[in-house]
Order: structure tokens, then C-alpha cells, then sequence
């Protein structure tokens, strides 16, 4: 005997009078006819039909489970596992807190702790990673570098990042490294050092809109421009890296994507390592800021916006528009995650960096470090019964833990999403 999977999202489409069932937990996604429609139905009913073309499918995709599943256990007990995984080291690591831009919504622009790593600093972080590796069988070592502006300290990026790639190739593990950037620095010259010398390979740059967009939101501290520089210096380096080019939305310019989209998609020389997406403007330190868009808003703009660049058949958004099942909503309630700014001291999750309230150690006295409520961080009771939370882990652990708010996936908006990735993809 079965029963429907508890994480299947059925949205009806009206226009065809199918059924959408999506399954959050192993994100298949089905279309019903009428005739399957009647057979899924009866699912776990006395009048349900025990032989079916479709019940083998259904098996293999999630959509029904056999009746003493439990499946709630089954999807707490695999995130346990995943996030004391030991196989990666995994460090965000601010060379500096300073930064040559002022952007308005920025959590740190109010930090008065400006800063750049001492050579002291340094060396007790390459100490604690000969001692996290020699102690655990991890796989491979993963660097984001962060900041402020990483790139004003590209020379202790370089000191740090050749001891790194020492350490790696001594244990044979796995070296991987980001740069999360405003790109006003990445000149052909920084480019080539990051490259060649450390080892980075993926590239984080945010612009917000067009020009005049971009510049009033992201601001030079030198009262220059910013937007024609760093599309520049994409244009000069276009092949060295791969790029995440992120915009962050609030209704400030929730109404320019498109066509900021539609500038992406016009330069020629971008390929297909240049890959763009949105993220929400959030009020990580509960600043009230007044842009902040809401849940449903948010989500109600991605179907929009999805429809039209379908459209268009802007495949390089497609990339990362589909929800897929993920460890965890990020690494800040992972065992071997390490967020380090430049006094050494130690974070779980780089929106807090700086924020002398929540460090939990030092690099000098690891062993001290206090991690309970990011490591026992437990999902609410309301998220734990929602069939969505394999997909959105409740929204950011940050949030829940300190500043507890609406939900992250509003299931009607979902819903629509799903509906229109289903009909600009598959519907003619």
C-alpha cells in the first residue's frame, strides 16, 4: 500500500485542466492527465487502485511512498548527516573590512571596525588549517574570499592563497576558491593574480541595474562612476573566470530587470560562463530598511520575470531558476564552516561579520569556540510541517536565529512559479 509523498506541492492549471505535482524532496516534477488524475487521487483512500502504468514512476520520482514512510524522519535525519559532513573545510575569510564603495543597503557600511589583517593574523590562520586537516579527513579545502573589498589586500589573498594551495597539494585535497567582489579592482592585473597565482576560479560581482541605476545604488567612496568600470573589466577578463553576476531587488529596481537583462544578453563576448541571477535585498541587521521587497512580492516578480525572458529564450537565467534540493539553505549551520575577519576572529555566517555580538571565538583559541545554537539550529514547527522545506530550508538560518520573520516561500507564490516554469518550458 501507498500514500501521497507529504512533500508534494499539486497545483492545478486551469487553462488545460491538468495537475502539476511537484516534489520538493527529490524535485521531480509531473504533469497528470485526467486519467492518472483519477488513479493519484484515490491514493491512500480504501478505494485506491493498487496496479497502474504510472505507480512505478511515482515510486521513483517521490510522488507516492509506501504507507509506513516516514518521511519527515527520513529528510531530518539526511540533513543531520549532511551538515556534520566532514569531507570539506569550508572558509570565508575578509582580508579587509574597508571598502572602496558605499552601496546604501550594505550590512557593514555602518561598521566602525575598519581594518586589514596583521601579519600575526596570517600566520595563526595557516596554523589553523594545518590543524583542521592533519585532525580530519576532509577532501578538499573551499575559500570564498570576502570582505569589505577582498581586492584592496589582493596581497594577503596571494600570502594566504599559496600556503593554501601548499597544504592541498602536501594532503592531496581538492582546492577551490571564489571571490566575492564589487569589481572595481579586477584590472587585467588583479585578474591574472587571482588566476594564476591563487587558484580562484569563480567570481561573484553584483551590478543593480543600468548605469544611472547602478551608480545612485552602488557608489564609488572616490565619487566616480562604477558601472562602466566594472563592465570593463568583465569585458577585459571575460574568459579567465567563471562570473555569478547577482542584482539584488528592492522596489527601488524591481521595475529595470528586464532590461538590464536585456544589456546582459547584448554582449557578445559574455559566453556561457557568465551567468546572472537575482537575490532580494534583506534586512539582515533588522535596520527596517524600506526597500526591502516582500515574500510573496518577490516571488510573484520571478514568474513575471521568468514569462518574459522565455520569451526571449534567455537560457543563461534558466541556469538557476528551477528549485532544486539543496544541503542546506547555506553553510552557517555546517560543522567545518568558518567565517574569519581580520582581528581573527570567528562567525558562522559572513552577514554577521563585524558584528562584535555574535563572534564565537578567536582564530587563536579555536578549541573555545562557542557554535551551539548555529550547529542545533532546528527548523520551526510551522517550517517542519510545510511540504515546501526541502526546497527552502525555512530561508536563511541567520534570520530565524535572530531576527525571526515571515515565511521565506509563500506556497501560493510558489505555486505560480512552478506554474509558469511549466508553461514557458513545456507548453506550445
Amino acid at each position: 500500500m501507498y500514500k501521497k509523498s507529504r512533500y508534494n506541492v499539486e497545483i492545478e492549471q486551469i487553462y488545460d485542466n491538468s495537475l502539476l505535482v511537484y516534489n520538493s524532496f527529490t524535485t521531480s516534477l509531473c504533469v497528470l492527465d485526467k486519467n492518472t488524475q483519477e488513479f493519484y487521487n484515490k491514493i491512500g483512500s480504501p478505494n485506491a487502485v493498487n496496479e497502474h502504468p504510472a505507480i512505478e514512476s511515482f515510486l521513483s520520482n517521490g510522488f507516492i511512498v509506501p504507507e509506513l514512510c516516514d518521511e519527515e524522519s527520513l529528510f531530518m535525519n539526511e540533513q543531520l548527516q549532511l551538515r556534520n559532513n566532514s569531507n570539506i573545510l569550508n572558509l570565508t575569510i575578509a582580508p579587509t573590512l574597508n571598502c572602496n564603495m558605499g552601496c546604501k543597503y550594505c550590512f557593514e557600511k555602518d561598521l566602525k571596525l575598519k581594518a586589514n589583517m596583521t601579519p600575526e593574523i596570517i600566520n595563526q590562520i595557516i596554523r589553523f588549517v594545518k590543524e583542521k586537516v592533519n585532525e580530519s579527513e576532509f577532501e578538499m579545502l573551499q575559500v570564498a574570499w570576502y570582505g569589505g573589498e577582498p581586492l584592496l589586500k589582493i596581497d594577503t589573498i596571494v600570502e594566504l592563497s599559496s600556503k593554501f594551495i601548499e597544504i592541498c597539494d602536501e594532503k592531496k585535497l581538492v582546492y577551490n576558491a571564489t571571490i566575492i567582489t564589487n569589481g572595481l579592482l579586477l584590472n587585467e592585473r588583479n585578474a591574472s593574480i587571482l588566476k594564476d597565482d591563487c587558484m580562484v576560479n569563480n567570481v561573484q560581482i553584483t551590478i543593480d541595474g543600468l548605469k544611472n541605476t547602478h551608480n545612485k545604488r552602488r557608489t564609488s567612496n572616490d565619487g566616480s562612476e562604477s558601472f562602466e568600470r566594472i563592465i570593463k573589466n568583465i569585458d577585459d577578463n571575460s574568459e579567465m573566470f567563471n562570473y555569478s553576476i547577482r542584482t539584488n531587488i528592492d522596489y527601488e529596481n524591481i521595475n529595470e530587470t528586464i532590461e538590464l537583462i536585456d544589456y546582459f544578453e547584448s554582449k557578445s563576448n559574455w559566453k556561457d560562463n557568465i551567468v546572472y541571477y537575482f537575490s532580494k535585498v534583506e534586512d539582515y541587521s533588522g535596520c527596517n530598511l524600506k526597500n526591502c521587497v516582500s515574500n510573496s512580492d518577490y516571488f510573484d516578480f520571478l514568474s513575471r520575470t521568468y514569462q518574459t525572458l522565455s520569451l526571449r529564450k534567455y537560457s543563461k537565467y534558466f541556469l538557476s531558476t528551477y528549485p532544486q534540493k539543496t544541503v542546506t539553505f547555506c553553510s552557517a549551520i555546517c560543522k567545518d564552516n568558518y567565517v574569519l575577519d581580520p582581528f581573527g576572529d570567528i562567525y558562522s555566517c559572513w552577514s554577521l561579520i563585524g558584528n562584535k555580538d555574535e563572534v564565537l571565538g578567536n582564530i587563536f583559541e579555536p578549541s573555545l569556540l562557542n557554535r551551539e545554537k548555529w550547529l542545533n539550529f532546528k527548523y520551526s514547527e510551522k517550517c517542519t510541517g510545510c511540504e515546501l522545506v526541502p526546497s527552502c530550508h525555512g530561508g536563511c538560518p541567520m534570520i530565524q536565529i535572530l531576527h525571526p520573520k515571515e515565511c521565506y516561500q509563500k506556497i501560493d507564490s510558489f505555486k505560480n512559479y512552478i506554474s509558469e516554469f511549466y508553461s514557458c518550458n513545456y507548453m506550445e
